[in-house]
């Protein structure tokens, strides 16, 4: 018990590297999410023809916020290494990325972090270049899955830490596709209630692999131990992390059923624009705890029985 109240402070290197991966991560994430949405939500003469430039000036800007943060990640990751001063780590970036595992990592992905910003900005932007994105930033997710600490429970925590990204992305930037085109006032309403229902679809099934992903990595790290869930600083993390995501399945599924259904109306539409926006903050604020659990070495409970 004393070892777990000792690991109860949040501090240091750990929110160092949660405060740069926590925008990357939802940068990344929703780069994968909307550029699905872009491929599976857009056709010839699709209601969505008018949120498009508003659409991909989002991923322009998250594209290039992930590139910008990239030096960032590996000047934070070498500082807590040697443990020295962000100014003092600039000269051991080279040795970090030529010698550590972090820096294969990150010299094996850094291209694929430059094709994001630049296929944003490709003319004519369009379905083809919108799955080029996702195929991108699967990549890179992937990448970040095998770096984690799943990778010391194998390939299926791996393949589940994967989809738990996968999930989370879709789950934002579905809503957030939905929220834009929610704010035109001139939509066709049977257009949008159509997209609302397979936006609505779409969060459903991305909720449910969060669900099975997210409860097979929580017993990989922490076993069945109620007292490891409570004290440990990993277990209090995830416990915030689900009561915010709670909280924003609850207010998805009103909105599935009791706002979708009636969304050709303009009042059920205007409720649905706000919960969505509500639900967008607490998402947010989710991955946030998402990135600071990925920092925290997971008590491994089971392991040690």
């Amino acid at each position: 018990m004393a070892g777990m109240a000792a690991m109860g402070a949040i501090g240091g290197p750990l929110t160092d590297r949660a405060m740069v991966d926590w925008p990357a991560l939802i940068a990344l994430a929703v780069i994968f999410g909307l550029s699905l949405f872009i491929v599976t939500m857009a056709s010839p003469r699709s209601p969505l023809d008018a949120s498009m430039p508003a659409l991909w000036m989002i991923l322009r800007v998250l594209a290039a916020a992930q590139l910008a943060l990239w030096p960032v990640k590996v000047l934070v990751n070498a500082s807590d290494m040697a443990g020295v001063a962000l100014r003092q780590a600039i000269a051991l970036v080279p040795e970090v990325l030529r010698e550590t595992r972090f820096g294969h990592d990150w010299r094996n992905t850094a291209p694929l972090a430059l094709l994001l910003a630049l296929l944003t900005w490709i003319p004519r932007p369009g379905r083809l270049r919108a799955g080029l994105l996702a195929i991108a930033s699967a990549g890179i997710l992937l990448a970040w899955a095998l770096a984690s600490h799943a990778i010391d429970f194998g390939k299926v925590a791996v393949a589940a830490y994967f989809g738990h990204e996968a999930a989370a992305g879709l789950w934002v930037s579905f809503l957030a596709g939905l929220w834009i085109v929610a704010r035109r006032e001139n939509i066709d309403p049977r257009s949008f209630e159509n997209i609302a229902k397979r936006v609505s679809r779409c969060c459903g099934w991305s909720v449910l692999v969060l669900l099975l992903s997210g409860g097979y990595l929580a017993y990989m790290a922490l076993g069945l131990s109620i007292e490891v869930l409570a004290h440990s600083l990993y277990g209090q993390i995830l416990l915030a992390k689900v009561t915010i995501a709670g909280v924003a399945v609850g207010i998805g599924g009103y909105n599935r059923y009791r706002l979708v259904p009636a969304a050709a109306d303009s009042p059920a539409r205007k409720s649905l624009w706000r919960n969505v926006g509500v639900e967008l903050i607490l998402l947010l604020g989710a991955v946030g705890l998402a990135a600071l659990l990925a920092n925290t070495p997971p008590p491994r409970y089971h392991h040690m029985m």
